[in-house]
């Protein structure tokens, strides 16, 4: 289970990253809002989980799930393999370990 708690980290820190680099390259600032923003969420989930709280396992699954929505929407507009497409296969590979751990 310690190695679920650390990908959902691992996943925040990616979701992050990628908020500031969509800032960096594109001066978007809702890239970095929101990056921060979920990246806060999944984190914050991934402790609740090292904790053994059943919430944080929730609100990563919900997280992901959310995400991979999102991206899939973002990539069938832009047909853009990189970040939306990336970060949609990214986002439903946790989704569904997530899933499969409940």
């Amino acid at each position: 289970m310690k190695v679920v708690n650390w990908m959902v980290f691992v996943y925040g820190a990616l979701v992050l990253l990628g908020g500031l680099i969509g800032f960096a390259t594109a001066h978007s600032l809702a890239s970095l809002i929101m990056g921060v923003a979920f990246a806060t969420g999944i984190i914050t989930s991934s402790l609740l989980m090292f904790k053994g709280k059943r919430s944080g396992h929730i609100s990563a699954l919900a997280l992901s799930g959310l995400l991979s929505f999102f991206f899939a929407y973002r990539f069938i507009l832009t047909v853009k393999f990189f970040p939306a497409g990336i970060m949609c296969i990214l986002s439903l590979l946790v989704f569904i370990v997530l899933f499969k751990k409940r």
